[in-house]
């Protein structure tokens, strides 16, 4: 996704909030959105909760949630991190193992 992130500079793009716009009205509320890093749930009408991610040492996971989370309330919706997030393990390469 490009140069590493930090809170305070990265800002999303307009075609990701134009994405982010389309696509998540479009989740009905106890619907959800996987995507390859983390799950997410529609918990309100304009509320997204973080319900699952991935952790794998070659991923940076928690720079991609944090965009998801930049992304969501830039378009005006809420962000949530549910009480226990299930984390899935993924090791894409044995050799860093």
């Amino acid at each position: 996704m490009g140069e590493k992130m930090t809170e305070e500079t990265w800002k999303p793009p307009k075609y990701g909030l134009a994405w982010a716009e389309e696509l998540l009205p479009q989740i009905e509320i106890g619907g959800e959105w996987i995507c390859s890093f983390a799950t997410y749930r529609k918990t309100k009408e304009r509320e997204l909760t973080l319900v699952a991610r991935i952790y794998s040492p070659e991923w940076d996971t928690n720079e991609n949630i944090a965009r998801v989370k930049k992304a969501v309330e830039s378009i005006g919706w809420t962000y949530k991190e549910s009480k226990t997030i299930h984390i899935i393990g993924v090791c894409l390469d044995k050799n860093k193992v």
